[in-house]
């Protein structure tokens, strides 16, 4: 299964950005890819947002019911740069 994160270009300057880990920040990611990277088609992004929200969704109920904490990689605490 490949990786997935956000390429984005803004007055011709291109980042990386991916969420997978905290020390990520836009343009400093822990991965390089070794493969061409190809766009996501619209319907695509919208079935995978979909189905990580079911994905997702299903684990918070989970974690609810069980009395289990929930994964580790879910909500990862974000401090503020300086603080």
């Amino acid at each position: 299964m490949g990786h997935t994160w956000l390429r984005v270009t803004i007055n011709d300057e291109t980042r990386d950005v991916c969420a997978g880990r905290v020390e990520n920040e836009p343009g400093m990611v822990n991965f390089a890819p070794v493969w061409p990277v190809f766009p996501g088609h619209p319907f695509t992004l919208f079935l995978t947002h979909l189905g990580m929200i079911l994905f997702c969704g299903s684990l918070e109920w989970w974690s609810l019911l069980t009395g289990s904490p929930l994964p580790d990689w879910m909500y990862i605490r974000r401090l503020p740069k300086g603080g």
